[in-house]
């Protein structure tokens, strides 16, 4: 019986251990990064038609499976020689230039549309509209890190850019504009909760 309790113990340290990694509601191990969700969310993977999969390998977060948003993401980045604050310029610069390219081809489009196709023109436009602030330092646990908000009529993200050896860690968080302001909270709270290997 003892043998029994001890194997059933060591079973439960390595769960609530891992293997030398960080531990937390979220954990992306290639990222070697965790943090805590708000009671409810999940860690998963997103569906081809829409939602998540629950997954504890899963690379984003969700509040509720059935919906897109809100949600968040962690993804790797190499460096590239370049410094974090470059790095983070850089995305924000390849942002208005994708914004950019968007509103080019909404403008060819409506040029040919007939003109009953304007308002739909001009709500395109306008959906395409793109508010950006940052990139601002801050300081994610412990290390120096740059934040940018990219705030669209629909869909409103905070991007983190995270230096992590030669990689940047870039962690996402997400939610449809109306609703930014009830999860910015919980945002933060995620966010001051990372924790780095």
């Amino acid at each position: 019986m003892r043998t029994v309790h001890s194997a059933f113990l060591a079973a439960v340290l390595f769960l609530a251990v891992g293997c030398g990694g960080v531990s937390g509601d979220f954990t992306a191990r290639e990222a070697g990064l965790a943090m805590d969700l708000p009671s409810g969310w999940a860690q998963g993977a997103p569906k081809t038609a829409g939602g998540f999969y629950a997954n504890r390998d899963g690379m984003h977060f969700f509040a509720d499976r059935a919906k897109d948003f809100p949600q968040g993401s962690v993804m790797l980045f190499p460096l590239e020689g370049e410094t974090l604050l470059a790095h983070a310029e850089n995305a924000i610069e390849q942002e208005k230039s994708m914004t950019g390219m968007f509103k080019a081809m909404v403008e060819f489009t409506g040029r040919m549309a007939p003109p009953e196709a304007d308002e739909s023109v001009k709500e395109a436009q306008e959906a395409l509209e793109t508010e950006i602030t940052g990139p601002e330092e801050i300081t994610v646990d412990g290390r120096t890190a740059y934040a940018a908000v990219f705030k669209t009529p629909d869909i409103t993200t905070r991007r983190l850019f995270i230096a992590k050896g030669d990689e940047v860690i870039e962690v996402i968080f997400q939610a449809e504009t109306p609703d930014w302001p009830e999860y910015e909270a919980a945002f933060r709270e995620m966010e001051a909760s990372i924790r780095l290997d």
